[in-house]
């Protein structure tokens, strides 16, 4: 009866760790995007909060988006498959797919890994605004041809990535750049399954099973 108890306790325990850590193997940034967020020529908001609910969220694999690449790549679904990113988990995305890219705004926030020293880019037809850890990188939000903007890194390791990007003044929307999707640092995942499993054994004494 004790060990039967015991398992049924584990079992959420064990749940909960599985769910954890496989959200947090894939490697891709959350994406969300609003329509007639912006025109020519304003600029970047900071921030998305004062957007209200996005048109529609996804992820997506990489950050490699050219709509001069299809003949459909000047609508918010074609910009998205345009560089071979592979969209995921897309909520309310087909239903805006064939909508113009003009005055559009999108956001892709996630993890990256960066190397101190190394510089890294984002080209952007027109505005961008990167965060590292909160941190403007890169503050070019006003409307632009395609330009290259950079950054140094100036530590190693995990950071998470807020990338604020707006469409306003016709085709070509253009947004590459060479961060690479990663995960949080597995250490907290270890962690975090550690201190289910505790508490499971917590549970356990208490109910003297």
């Amino acid at each position: 009866m004790k060990l039967k108890t015991r398992i049924l306790l584990a079992i959420p325990c064990l749940a909960a760790f599985l769910a954890v850590t496989g959200a947090a193997h894939a490697d891709t940034f959350t994406g969300s995007v609003w329509e007639n967020a912006t025109s020519y020529p304003n600029s970047l908001p900071a921030n998305t909060s004062g957007l209200g609910t996005p048109s529609a969220t996804f992820d997506v694999n990489g950050i490699n988006f050219n709509s001069s690449n299809t003949a459909n790549g000047y609508t918010v679904g074609g910009f998205l498959t345009t560089g071979g990113n592979t969209v995921t988990n897309a909520s309310g995305l087909s239903a805006i797919a064939g909508d113009t890219l003009n005055n559009t705004i999108f956001e892709f926030t996630g993890y990256t890994n960066l190397i101190a020293g190394h510089t890294y880019e984002v080209t952007h037809d027109d505005g961008a605004i990167l965060y590292i850890n909160g941190v403007a990188v890169i503050n070019a939000g006003a409307p632009t041809s395609a330009e290259v903007s950079s950054f140094v890194a100036s530590a190693t390791g995990t950071f998470s990535v807020d990338l604020l990007y707006a469409e306003v003044n016709g085709a070509p929307g253009v947004l590459t750049s060479d961060l690479v999707a990663t995960t949080p640092e597995p250490n907290s995942i270890i962690l975090l399954g550690s201190g289910l499993l505790g508490m499971a054994g917590l549970v356990r004494r208490r109910m003297g099973v």
